[in-house]
């Protein structure tokens, strides 16, 4: 579900978001050149973060995961193959919303050790010790509005 804001021509990009939106932020299409894409960055991230000397390879953003939301039954974005679940498609819209209205469902969010509670990967313990706007974290839904979410309980986005 972590989200980095840097990718190029590789498996392990193909994994993320970024790889994939990259050109309709006007950046470059994907290439054996590591680029970073800012606006996959919070800035009070970059200020907050643990030990944050670059951009590559850090987390900033979670998409929608079934492990810490439960408006859907099923991951819209999908799972890549060759991690520990089964891989799985990306979802249509329509599915989503025959579930839940886009407007209810995010689809990014800022992560932080507070919602994230394990430290299973190494993306997780580069995560900031609380959130980084304080009681709230932002929240890009599938209607494509972005609101600040209060905080909730420890484990939770």
């Amino acid at each position: 579900m972590g989200q980095v804001a840097d990718y190029k021509e590789t498996a392990s990009s193909q994994q993320h978001l970024v790889y994939y939106l990259a050109t309709y932020y006007s950046l470059p299409a994907p290439d054996s050149q590591d680029r970073i894409a800012k606006v996959f960055f919070c800035p009070g991230f970059e200020r907050y973060g643990y030990n944050v000397t670059t951009l590559a390879g850090r987390v900033c953003y979670g998409a929608y995961s079934t492990s810490y939301a439960t408006n859907l039954n099923f991951k819209p974005f999908g799972y890549a193959t060759g991690q520990t679940a089964p891989s799985e498609p990306p979802h249509k819209i329509s599915d989503i919303q025959s579930q839940a209205p886009l407007t209810d469902v995010w689809a990014l969010i800022d992560v932080d050790k507070v919602a994230i509670t394990s430290q299973s990967n190494t993306w997780e313990q580069q995560l900031p010790d609380r959130p980084v706007h304080g009681s709230v974290r932002d929240a890009l839904f599938f209607d494509l509005h972005v609101a600040a979410r209060k905080v909730g309980k420890v484990g939770t986005l």
